[in-house]
C-alpha cells in the first residue's frame, strides 16, 4: 500500500499559523471554494442525455471537492497540532517583514 503525504516540521507549522492570520488567507480559501463550485455548476448544466459527459463531470466535481476538503482538513490539523504541541512563548515569524525591507 502506498501512502502519500507530507509531514510538516514545527517551523513550517509556525509559517502556516502566520499565513492563517493574514486577511488574505481567507480570501484565498474563498477563491478556491468558488473554483470548486464551478465544477459542480458545470455538472448541473450538463444536458440530461449526455451520460458520458455527466459521468465525467461528476468525477471532476467530486475530485475538486475532495481536493479542497482534504486541503482544508490538512491545514486545520496542522494548525491544531501546532497549537497543542508548540511552545506558547515561541515568537511567530513576521511574514510581512520582507515587505518593508529596503
Amino acid at each position: 500500500m502506498v501512502t502519500a503525504g507530507y509531514r510538516l516540521g514545527e517551523g513550517e507549522r509556525a509559517q502556516l499559523v502566520a499565513l492563517r492570520q493574514l486577511p488574505g488567507f481567507q480570501i484565498l480559501l474563498n477563491l478556491m471554494e468558488a473554483e470548486v463550485s464551478k465544477f459542480a455548476e458545470n455538472l448541473i448544466n450538463t444536458k440530461a442525455g449526455q451520460e458520458s459527459e455527466i459521468l465525467a463531470n461528476h468525477y471532476l466535481a467530486k475530485a475538486a471537492a475532495q481536493f479542497y476538503q482534504g486541503l482544508v482538513n490538512s491545514l486545520n490539523n496542522e494548525l491544531e497540532t501546532f497549537a497543542n504541541h508548540s511552545n506558547v512563548t515561541q515568537i511567530q515569524p513576521d511574514v510581512t517583514e520582507a515587505l518593508f525591507a529596503e
